[in-house]
């Protein structure tokens, strides 16, 4: 194709094919690359070939002038939307590349192509405007490229183009994907770039908090839960006394922080329910999302508070309007499974440890140096947690049929949950495989084909 033809209607048409081909839903992340690169390389030979034909603009003092390099600024955003979209898919570095490229046709400094530098430089304006700036960081936030984003924030400055609010939201964004892939320093940054926005005269607004708490939940894992979520308590604040309102979303972001890290942190379940007071102390209404994070927080750190509040968290959401979810009850199974197994496992080395202290030098009285270690507040007696498994399992029933009464449909992940505590439990020779074999009615009642998994 002539390159004159892809800076005129038939260049218009080819790049408007390519991007309402790309924007259509269920495209594959390979699609979106092919599309990202035949848009950029198209933008190209736009600018080119309107040099070539010796139209690239009218001069700066004719009228329409700004309206030209306005019209060439929105297909460079167009653009740009789609390197953002290419970088949620996962292709981040080539999406911030094809961006800057895209940049280049409105930018002449920029450009490492002679000619392509010399087309860019005849537009009427010499500096693109913020919104394209935004649309960069956008790209650069969304590929987690913080350098790229810093490179940005500069070339604004040198351009004397003043960031928005929407610039700076894109830019806390970033740190919030750096926070998730381990930087401790993320949140730290988020909040110097909220101090910034202030001194132009800018007040964040509830998508730019959002992100600044989005990147203190990201490094719960790597600076703890507490000093985390405090930097997130620190935002709330601030957000009170900007005038905005402080809904369940904020909590919620943190909560889920806190989840990520109760494998690790010790501190994390007690951060979680205390966030949960905190929202009962300031009435912020809570969501399904709200309890389901809990729920399924106590249920990864074995947190017996969920097994003895289970019950009133359903009710509470009850109170509020709130309809459980399958999502809901699953991380209420999956407390009660992970409760019965442990309670199983702790049964077993209690055996244990009483067959070797009768063993011991202490004959069978057990008086031995191994049983005078054992501590009777431990609840770690085999009968003991016989009775705790066997009432862990006949809750996890109730629970079930409590599910089905409200309507909602168990689905496969239910059954293997309960199914796998009960297996569990039959290897110890208790009377699980009557509840596995009820459980295994009630998923043929329920039409759920059984998973390899």
């Amino acid at each position: 194709m002539d390159s004159r033809d892809e800076g005129g209607t038939d260049g218009r048409q080819s790049f408007s094919r390519v991007l309402s081909k790309s924007s259509i839903d269920g495209t594959s992340a390979q699609e979106n690359v092919a599309s990202m690169i035949e848009a950029v390389i198209i933008l190209e030979r736009q600018v080119l070939a309107r040099a070539d034909a010796g139209n690239t603009s009218p001069r700066p003092d004719d009228a329409g002038s700004e309206q030209v390099q306005r019209a060439a600024e929105d297909e460079v955003i167009r653009v740009m939307s789609l390197c953002a979209r290419a970088a949620k898919l996962g292709s981040g570095p080539m999406a911030v590349a094809h961006a800057l490229r895209a940049l280049e046709t409105v930018r002449p400094s920029l450009s490492s192509s002679p000619s392509l530098s010399v087309a860019a430089a005849a537009m009427p304006l010499s500096t693109p405007s913020v919104f394209v700036y935004s649309a960069l960081l956008d790209v650069c936030a969304k590929a987690g490229a913080e350098q790229e984003a810093s490179l940005v924030m500069r070339m604004m400055n040198s351009d004397g183009i003043q960031p928005n609010v929407v610039s700076y939201s894109s830019y806390v964004s970033l740190f919030a994907a750096t926070a998730a892939r381990g930087d401790r320093r993320a949140p730290y940054k988020a909040l110097q770039a909220l101090e910034e926005m202030r001194t132009f005269g800018l007040c964040p607004n509830e998508f730019t908090y959002a992100s600044a708490i989005a990147a203190c939940a990201g490094s719960t894992t790597s600076i703890g839960c507490k000093p985390a979520v405090d930097l997130g308590r620190m935002l709330m604040k601030a957000m009170k006394r900007d005038g905005l309102e402080l809904t369940a979303v904020p909590f919620n972001t943190l909560l889920s922080g806190c989840a990520k890290a109760v494998d690790r942190d010790a501190d994390a379940m007690d951060v979680c329910w205390q966030l949960y007071a905190d929202m009962q102390e300031q009435a912020v209404p809570m969501t399904v999302i709200t309890y389901t994070t809990i729920i399924d927080a106590g249920a990864r750190a074995l947190d017996d508070r969920i097994l003895g509040r289970g019950m009133e968290l359903l009710q509470s959401m009850a109170k509020q309007g709130l309809r459980p979810n399958v999502v809901t009850f699953n991380a209420l199974f999956k407390a009660y499974a992970a409760a019965a197994r442990a309670a199983i496992d702790q049964g077993r080395a209690s055996r244990s440890t009483a067959t070797r202290g009768t063993s011991g030098r202490g004959g069978r009285g057990g008086r031995g140096p191994r049983a005078q270690q054992h501590d009777p507040y431990q609840r770690t007696e085999p009968g003991t947690q016989k009775k705790r498994a066997k009432l862990l399992l006949d809750s996890a029933m109730q629970l079930l049929e409590e599910m089905r009464s409200m309507g909602l449909q168990p689905d496969v992940y239910s059954f293997n949950t309960l199914l796998s505590a009960c297996a569990c439990a039959a290897a110890e020779g208790r009377k699980a495989p009557r509840r596995g074999l009820h459980a295994l009615e009630l998923m043929q009642q329920a039409n759920v084909p059984p998973s390899a998994q």
